[in-house]
């Protein structure tokens, strides 16, 4: 197998068996909900690596407790300023 490469992915959202993944650069890829670990959600961070030796192809999928969190932490940050701008 080839030296593997890594991926960040968001799961976008989770419906009927099949997970959507976004990419940081706007990619979509759909997979089946089976292939990511136990209990991911929407808005989980999930490390990507894919080995390949000519047609064999070894893809898997990891949750990033530690980027997930940091995200939410972001994104309820810019939530919180937003909703004061709002506010009277």
């Amino acid at each position: 197998m080839s030296a593997p490469r890594f991926f960040e992915l968001i799961v976008d959202s989770v419906s009927d068996g099949a997970a959507r993944l976004e990419s940081e650069d706007g990619r979509c890829f759909t997979v089946p909900q089976e292939w990511l670990p136990t209990g991911c959600r929407e808005g989980d961070v999930v490390r990507c690596s894919v080995e390949s030796e000519k047609a064999d192809v070894a893809v898997r999928f990891a949750r990033d407790s530690e980027a997930t969190a940091a995200r939410r932490t972001r994104i309820r940050a810019k939530l919180d300023v937003l909703r004061q701008r709002g506010s009277p």
